[in-house]
C-alpha cells in the first residue's frame, strides 16, 4: 500500500513536470518566431530606408519612394506587411508579411527633418492590467494621461532608426548622414 502511493504521487508530480515543460516549449517557440520575424523586419526596413529617395507617412502606413520602385509598410494589428512594386513590371506586387507577437504594436515615425525614420515595436498591456492606476513611476506626473505613462514603461522590442536616402546615387558626400549608432 505505502508502496503504490508513493509510486502514485511520483507519477502525478512526473506528468505534472511533463505538462510543464511541454508549455514552457511551446512558450519559447512563439518567443523565438516573434523574435525572428522582428529580426527579418529591422533588416528589410533598414535597407528599404537607406535606398528611399523619398518617405511618405501616413497613419498606419509609411511609404518608400526610389528612382524605380515603391515599398510600402502597411501595420494591420499583429501584422506588419511589406509591399514592393516596380512601376515597370507588370507582375503584381511583391508581399512579405511580419508577425508580431500577441500584445505586440507597431508604429512608424517620421522626424521632423525628414532625413531619419524610426520604426518601433512594443508590447501592449494585458487587458486586466490598463483598467489598474499606474503607479510604478513615482515621478509622473498627476496630470498625465495613462496613455503617456503606459508607453514609459511597456517593454521595447525593436527601435529601427535608419537614414532615409543613404545608399542613393542623389546624396552628396558633404550631406552625409550621421552614423545610426551615433543618434541619441
Amino acid at each position: 500500500m505505502v508502496v503504490l502511493s508513493v509510486s502514485s504521487t511520483l507519477l502525478v508530480l512526473a506528468v505534472g513536470w511533463i505538462h510543464q515543460s511541454i508549455r514552457l516549449a511551446s512558450i519559447l517557440r512563439s518567443h523565438e518566431r516573434h523574435h525572428q520575424s522582428v529580426l527579418r523586419l529591422s533588416r528589410q526596413f533598414r535597407d528599404d530606408a537607406h535606398l528611399a529617395a523619398q518617405v511618405i507617412q501616413n497613419e498606419n502606413e509609411i511609404r518608400f519612394l526610389a528612382e524605380n520602385s515603391e515599398i510600402r509598410y502597411q501595420i494591420d494589428d499583429l501584422t506588419v506587411t511589406r509591399i514592393h512594386q516596380t512601376p515597370s513590371d507588370d507582375a503584381p506586387p511583391h508581399r512579405e508579411s511580419y508577425q508580431l507577437a500577441v500584445r505586440s504594436e507597431a508604429s512608424f515615425d517620421l522626424l521632423p527633418d525628414s532625413d531619419w525614420v524610426v520604426l518601433t515595436v512594443r508590447r501592449r498591456r494585458p487587458p486586466h492590467a490598463a483598467a489598474e492606476p499606474h503607479t510604478s513611476n513615482p515621478d509622473a506626473s498627476a496630470d498625465s494621461t495613462p496613455r503617456e505613462s503606459e508607453k514609459v514603461s511597456l517593454p521595447t522590442d525593436l527601435v529601427v532608426r535608419a537614414a532615409v536616402g543613404r545608399w542613393s546615387d542623389e546624396r552628396s558626400d558633404n550631406k552625409a548622414p550621421p552614423r545610426e549608432d551615433s543618434l541619441p
